[in-house]
């Protein structure tokens, strides 16, 4: 299926709810990296190796395989992190720096994200949302607009014709991601959050 979608895939395979509940609650305790911010984070290792989620992700041989074999290498892993993001009103919200903007990711040469909803994810709760077959290898079929780096609003992607794709889905989905992929996450409205 990654082939296909040019670096996505997603499933629901088996978390248990106190497991993912635990890590949601330790996000609710941290606060957002600005008042123009709609993201909290925790990135410190000692904290999040204690999480049975982060656990069964970090130690899964089934979910090695996948990225070993679409990376054509052994792969590594080099970040954890968990974050939330909150609704925060559209006349200070900062879309561009939390990475509501359609973007490629070029934080290696070649690697793959694994993302998991901790809580259900729908329309209100900003899912993550990819273009299909826009990572590196189809990257010079991509039209002149898309030839450099930086940010792409809405209007400029519906613009180029491209079509993207919204991963909705219960708590516990997991979405393997190629970000070389022009991918974003959505706004969150208010009263929800996505985890």
């Amino acid at each position: 299926k990654m082939k296909q979608t040019g670096g996505y895939a997603y499933c629901n395979p088996s978390f248990s709810e106190m497991d993912l509940l635990s890590l949601v609650n330790k996000l609710d305790n941290c606060k957002t990296q600005g008042a123009s911010s709609a993201r909290s984070f925790i990135q410190d290792w000692s904290t999040l190796r204690e999480e049975p989620v982060v656990q069964q992700l970090v130690y899964d041989a089934s979910i090695r395989m996948v990225a070993d074999q679409y990376l054509g290498c052994d792969a590594v892993l080099n970040m954890v992190t968990a974050w939330k993001t909150s609704y925060v009103h559209e006349s200070i919200h900062n879309t561009s720096s939390d990475a509501m903007l359609f973007h490629f990711d070029a934080d290696h040469n070649r690697f793959l994200k694994i993302f998991v909803y901790l809580t259900d994810v729908g329309p209100r709760e900003g899912p993550h949302v990819f273009v299909p077959r826009t990572s590196s290898p189809y990257r010079e079929q991509l039209p002149a607009g898309l030839q450099r780096d930086g940010r792409f609003s809405n209007i400029e992607v519906a613009r180029l014709g491209l079509i993207p794709a919204i991963i909705t889905g219960t708590k516990g989905t997991l979405i393997f991601a190629d970000t070389h992929c022009l991918h974003r996450g959505t706004r969150v409205t208010e009263n929800h959050s996505r985890y």
